[in-house]
């Protein structure tokens, strides 16, 4: 029984402005949908604009396995009554109101299968419409524009990040960015409560943060949905004056059809010259490598290649970058066809006039960190390997991770129904450690809620017992990553000077 394990349910409470006792107004033992579960954010509720209700993403407990048991409610302030406001009995998210209260907007995954797209859904004079199926691709933020009748939409598309103005008849428009790319990403805190980081006003002048390729991330302004972009802020200036690599999409024709990824080259390359080729591979994995300076900041790509390296991003089957059945087809090859995805992207790469097939390492982390523990088990022609934060046993992150039970999505089973134990662990790492011969580096946090560190651990003591050149480093943290500024630096040189060491 879950129940000993439960946390305290997030209540909604309301105050006066001026002050005074605050009043709650939910009681039970479901929760509010909480902003920061495993590191997925999602908006705990919303405000209608005549301020007498309340929007919010009801989930049924507070047991961090089935916060994907959510649904959409409305609280009217002046009785209490909660009210349920669509069919659905699970996934839905992100109530948005529209700003004259005619409809409202939510995000639900295509046809209720939680591996699937999530597609924008409005609902108006009693009909709810998807918007969004004919884009065929992960919404991953959106915002209503004055009027009601259309929002601001964005979502991986290939090696970018797009973005769209859709009308709530289905037509759609691209919001006209150039080379930039909008900030769109339900995983960060820097998108708010929408997934986008972007502000509307009433005027329908919209700001923004966005980047490209090469530049870090900035302030933009647009007059209307129709203007052209204007740079407001300029905190990044100095990396022009840097020497950096090229950084370019990617494609390939992989098992499934037209593959994205992204390349970065060396500064100062040199023609005639090969370069080692390194992969860094995505997490999620409903997620994508893109052609962006700095994923959160850390521009791990670009450091990379100024060490002398081709820097290889593959999107793979159940990133959000090329449509819905690439999202699908990760069902029950969770992570040997992820591989092989990469195995062919990376024989497209070994192709390229500037890359030496003969040196090539492989790293990642979270989802990239499990998919670089897999193909060290597969191969033996890698020079070297960093693995962080990695799933290396499916059936310890069922039972002790953040996400735990929502992995028989994935694997359409239990691993302990019958026969599926075996199942999972025919697709975990360590079930195939005896077999690693590439030097690897390893790191993970003490506290990592989201990867237990002891499935690094148990790869560490894998590789050591059996002979092969190993490191292990251990963050002193409670974050699936580097926490801050010295550690992220920190991991850096630790994760160059291992390339280094085996590619130079």
């Amino acid at each position: 029984n879950t129940a000993t394990a439960l946390t305290p349910s997030v209540r909604l409470w309301r105050i006066a402005a001026r002050g005074g006792r605050a009043q709650r107004l939910t009681a039970g033992s479901w929760t509010i949908a909480p902003t920061d579960r495993g590191g997925i954010f999602t908006p705990q509720f919303a405000w209608t604009p005549d301020g007498r209700r309340l929007l919010f993403t009801k989930v049924r407990t507070t047991f961090g396995g089935e916060d994907e048991q959510s649904t959409l409610q409305r609280l009217d302030l002046a009785s209490g009554r909660t009210v349920k406001l669509t069919a659905h009995a699970r996934f839905e998210l992100t109530p948005q109101p529209s700003n004259d209260g005619s409809r409202w907007a939510y995000w639900y995954p295509r046809d209720g299968n939680y591996l699937a797209e999530n597609e924008l859904h409005v609902v108006g004079a009693g009909r709810d419409v998807d918007l969004t199926r004919s884009l065929d691709r992960n919404v991953a933020g959106s915002l209503w524009l004055p009027g009601g009748k259309s929002l601001l939409v964005c979502a991986d598309d290939g090696a970018r990040v797009r973005a769209w103005i859709v009308n709530i008849d289905g037509r759609r428009r691209p919001l006209g960015l150039g080379d930039r790319d909008i900030v769109c990403d339900a995983y960060s805190s820097s998108t708010f409560d929408s997934g986008i980081a972007a502000s509307v006003a009433r005027n329908g002048s919209i700001a923004f943060l966005a980047g490209d390729a090469h530049t870090p991330r900035e302030l933009y302004y647009l007059a209307s949905s129709a203007a052209q972009p204007q740079r407001l802020t300029h905190f990044g200036a100095w990396v022009g004056k840097r020497d950096l690599g090229t950084m370019q999409p990617f494609a390939w024709d992989g098992p499934l059809g037209r593959a994205s990824g992204v390349l970065t080259y060396p500064p100062y390359r040199t023609s005639g010259r090969r370069y080692p080729i390194v992969l860094l591979i995505h997490g999620g994995p409903g997620l994508a490598s893109v052609a962006d300076f700095a994923w959160e900041d850390w521009p791990l790509a670009q450091l990379i290649a100024s060490h002398g390296y081709i820097v290889f991003q593959p999107n793979y089957r159940g990133s959000d970058s090329d449509g819905n059945r690439t999202m699908l087809g990760i069902y029950r090859d969770t992570v040997a066809g992820p591989s092989r995805d990469i195995l062919t992207g990376l024989a497209a790469v070994k192709k390229l006039p500037a890359a030496d097939p003969t040196r090539v390492a492989v790293s990642g982390w979270s989802y990239g960190g499990l998919l670089t523990s897999w193909l060290i088990t597969q191969r033996h022609d890698w020079r070297a390997a960093v693995s962080g934060a990695a799933v290396n046993d499916e059936a310890g992150e069922y039972d002790l991770s953040t996400s735990n039970v929502q992995n028989r999505y994935y694997f359409g089973t239990s691993p302990y129904d019958p026969g599926g134990l075996a199942f999972y662990r025919s697709q975990s790492p360590l079930e195939f450690a005896r077999q690693i011969t590439t030097p690897t580096f390893i790191w993970s946090a003490t506290g990592d809620p989201v990867v237990p560190v002891t499935m690094s651990y148990a790869l560490f003591h894998a590789l050591k017992d059996n002979h092969v050149p190993v490191k292990f480093v251990v963050f002193p943290t409670k974050t699936h990553g580097p926490a801050d500024a010295a550690a992220t630096e920190e991991l850096t040189r630790l994760w160059l000077a291992w390339l280094d060491r085996y590619l130079r």
